[in-house]
């Protein structure tokens, strides 16, 4: 992704289907997420991570909207490498 690029990325972690990719939004998205039964109709207890950060519990029936924040931060270059130049690096022999 275009490092410049006003996107929202919803990546699975420890996911159980070995073809499981993220999901790319646009910035101006909003999506809501819902917690459905477990097997059997049973009730389902996950937990998200957000950032890779606060771990939270929710059952089933718990709904998470997911949207750009209204808060931004500035992010720091630690290479001088564009991103085209690892992207071209990258693509090499593909």
């Amino acid at each position: 992704m275009e490092p410049t690029a006003k996107l929202i990325v919803i990546t699975p972690i420890c996911s159980h289907a070995l073809n499981t990719r993220s999901i790319v939004l646009s910035s101006e998205d909003e999506i809501v997420i819902e917690i459905g039964p477990g097997r059997n109709g049973s009730r389902e207890e996950v937990y998200v991570a957000f950032d890779g950060a606060d771990t939270v519990s929710l059952k089933t029936g718990d709904k998470v909207m997911v949207r750009r924040s209204g808060a931004s931060t500035t992010m720091i270059k630690l290479s001088k490498v564009s991103f085209l130049e690892t992207l071209r690096g990258k693509m090499k022999g593909n």
